[in-house]
C-alpha cells in the first residue's frame, strides 16, 4: 500500500516543490517592483503571488488526502515517504524565508512612504524662517493677486 501512495503523493510533492520555488522567484520579482516604486505593478505581482498561493493551497490538500490514507507501510516504504516529505519541507523554508523578505521590504516602504506623507503637511522650518526674513518676499507669497 505505502509504494503505491509513495506512487500517488509524488507529482503532488513535485508540485508543491514547483510551486513554491514560484513563489520564492516572484518574491524577487515583487521586491525587484517595489524598489522601483511602481505600485501598479508591485500589485499585479503580490495578485500573482495569491494566484500561485491558491493552487499550492489545492496541491496540499491533494496531499494531505493521500496521505491520510496512509496505513503506516513498512521500514522502508516510511523512510521513503519522509524523503519526500523533507524535499518538500526545503523547498518550503526557502519559500518562507523569501516571503518573510518580501513582507519586511513592504513594511519599510509603507512605513517610509507614510512619513513622507506625515512630513508633508508638516510647515518647513527653514523655509518658513526665510521667508519671513526676506524683505518683499513676504508680501508676493502673501498676495492673493500675484
Amino acid at each position: 500500500m505505502s509504494t503505491s501512495l509513495v506512487s500517488r503523493i509524488s507529482p503532488f510533492v513535485e508540485a508543491a516543490k514547483q510551486l513554491l520555488l514560484e513563489l520564492e522567484q516572484h518574491a524577487t520579482v515583487s521586491l525587484d517592483t517595489l524598489g522601483a516604486g511602481s505600485g501598479t505593478e508591485f500589485l499585479a505581482a503580490i495578485e500573482k503571488r495569491d494566484a500561485i498561493l491558491e493552487e499550492l493551497s489545492r496541491v496540499t490538500e491533494a496531499l494531505a488526502h493521500e496521505r491520510a490514507h496512509f496505513g503506516g507501510g513498512s521500514h522502508e516504504e516510511r523512510r521513503e515517504v519522509q524523503a519526500l516529505m523533507s524535499k518538500l519541507s526545503t523547498a518550503a523554508t526557502g519559500a518562507m524565508a523569501s516571503h518573510q523578505r518580501l513582507i519586511e521590504r513592504a513594511t519599510e516602504t509603507r512605513d517610509r512612504l507614510g512619513s513622507a506623507v506625515k512630513n508633508a503637511d508638516r510647515p518647513d522650518a527653514v523655509a518658513t524662517q526665510y521667508a519671513a526674513t526676506t524683505p518683499g518676499l513676504r508680501q508676493s507669497l502673501l498676495s492673493v493677486t500675484g
